[in-house]
């Protein structure tokens, strides 16, 4: 039936929008790249934590200004392929000790093992569209909207992308608890929020 065909065609121009978004839109394009011929000690312990926490292997690392960390895939123009990518802030690696930046990357590859990034990149792309979606003179009637949508799009994403973070903590605790070590929770938060996420995250000797 003809209303079949075009069904069919505009959920395809969508699907092929949505990828081809996602190729360019590359958090990383502006971020220094580390070669492993240049790094391959640095190649080496990161993909041993990320077997350690049953992730993938990481094919990329990039260094980035930010004071953060997290871990992407870089899709290709064959659909199902995809490298995997880690972005860490040289701010965060000058403020760590050694075991600190292990414990980030148990974190970030905590998310990955967790199958976190698969259940996000389906919202990840919805949002993308939005924000990039561009209609000349239309954008003056489209923006207050989009300007909302985008809001409590993130506002309802909240509570997931928090119990993502607790998940990526346990299993964080579930890494560093056989290696024997004491985990501990800084920050400037009070005594009691401190105490209950740490409760959440299943860490021992929270409640004191």
């Amino acid at each position: 039936a003809p209303g079949t065909g075009i069904f069919l065609l505009v959920n395809a121009v969508f699907t092929i929008t949505f990828y081809l978004a996602a190729l360019r839109n590359r958090p990383w394009k502006q971020m220094m790249k580390l070669e492993p011929r240049d790094y391959p000690e640095l190649y080496r312990k990161v993909n041993w934590i990320a077997c350690r926490m049953k992730a993938p292997k990481i094919h990329r690392i990039y260094l980035s200004a930010e004071f953060n960390a997290s871990v992407g895939s870089m899709f290709t123009f064959v659909p199902g392929l995809r490298t995997n990518v880690l972005m860490i802030g040289y701010p965060l690696l000058c403020s760590l000790s050694s075991k600190g930046v292990i414990a980030v990357l148990a974190h970030e590859f905590g998310h990955v093992s967790g199958g976190h990034l698969s259940r996000q990149a389906l919202f990840f792309h919805i949002r993308l569209f939005w924000e990039g979606l561009e209609l000349g003179l239309f954008d003056l009637l489209l923006y207050p909207w989009k300007r909302c949508f985008l809001r409590n799009f993130d506002l309802l994403l909240h509570p997931l992308r928090r119990s993502f973070e607790q998940e990526a903590d346990r299993r964080i605790v579930e890494y560093f608890g056989r290696e024997g070590v004491q985990i501990k929770v800084i920050s400037g938060d009070s005594p009691l929020t401190v105490s209950s996420v740490a409760q959440r995250a299943g860490i021992p000797g929270a409640e004191k």
